[in-house]
């Protein structure tokens, strides 16, 4: 009888702490949820992966910006995932702004941990732009478990296969004891190997085309090309100017937009975009509305 009894007992024990874990499962997004609106920074992060789980990038981006608007440290380790984000939905230039502010209001800080954090999500040029003037000053961060810009700046270049700035920084960062256990010595003592035994990767690097700049420069040079052929009354500016132009402009930006790989459109950039569009709208319009006989006329002038 008593075995049967304990083993109700257990029984019932075993339902109620099965039950109460449900409950507490349950309720852990909540609770999730609580605690990252009250600043606890984990908390945020933990939400935005999971929403980064289910594909929603503008949750997760907001928990992650929470999480790196909410860390009271300079170090700035919790921004990571908003900045890492952000560069994959090529919006880094407005989710960045803020720390750009806190480097500039705060200080070197603040500024050679951005430096850091760029170069961990591969923004090598972002990252010496903040380094450099660091590494210039031997400015050196209060923990001293962090290595300071020099080495961080070196190894930017090094990741843009820039060996000569790499080697420069490294071999600043070193010091004449290139020997010593340090990180910068290492990869000075690599760098140097690499000089010599093959000299051709680290000689002048080959002219590369940017498509993605390729294709801005023709966004922009459409409407002047159309301007030009309507000037100068050449044979087909009108069909250019109702049809190439157009499809030109409207191919060209549909493979820049979306085919091609390409960084933040900064704001100037934007605003160029919006008069080179409004231009070809206009020039297009006014062909479509000039008479045939018109254009003949200006087709057929001379062009001096």
């Amino acid at each position: 009888m008593r075995v049967i009894q304990t083993c109700m007992v257990l029984s019932f024990t075993i339902f109620v702490l099965a039950l109460s874990a449900t409950f507490s499962f349950a309720d852990e997004p909540g609770d999730a949820g609580t605690q990252c609106s009250q600043g606890h920074t984990l908390s945020c992060i933990t939400l935005g992966i999971e929403a980064e789980k289910q594909k929603d990038q503008d949750t997760a981006l907001a928990y992650y910006r929470m999480a790196c608007k909410g860390h009271p440290t300079t170090n700035l380790r919790a921004c990571t995932p908003l900045l890492a984000l952000s560069r994959a939905m090529r919006v880094l230039n407005k989710e960045a702004e803020f720390l750009e502010d806190r480097c500039e209001k705060e200080g070197s800080d603040v500024c050679f941990y951005l430096g850091k954090e760029y170069y961990r999500i591969k923004e090598f040029k972002r990252a010496v732009k903040h380094l450099e003037p660091l590494c210039k000053e031997s400015f050196q961060p209060a923990d001293k478990r962090d290595i300071g810009p020099c080495f961080h700046l070196a190894r930017s270049f090094h990741s843009m296969n820039d060996y000569r700035n790499a080697r420069k920084y490294y071999r600043l960062d070193c010091g004449d004891k290139i020997e010593r256990v340090h990180p910068s010595c290492e990869n000075l003592r690599n760098i140097n190997l690499i000089f010599a035994l093959t000299p051709e990767r680290v000689g002048p690097k080959p002219f590369l085309v940017n498509t993605s700049e390729l294709l801005f420069l023709v966004l922009c040079g459409l409407p002047g090309i159309g301007v030009l052929i309507w000037f100068f009354g050449r044979p087909g500016g009108l069909w250019f100017l109702k049809w190439g132009g157009p499809l030109a402009f409207i191919g060209s930006s549909i493979t820049w937009g979306f085919f091609v790989e390409r960084p933040d459109v900064i704001v100037g950039d934007q605003i160029l975009l919006v008069l080179v569009l409004t231009t070809m709208t206009g020039l297009t319009f006014f062909s479509w509305q000039a008479q045939p006989e018109t254009m003949k006329k200006v087709e057929s002038s001379p062009s001096s």
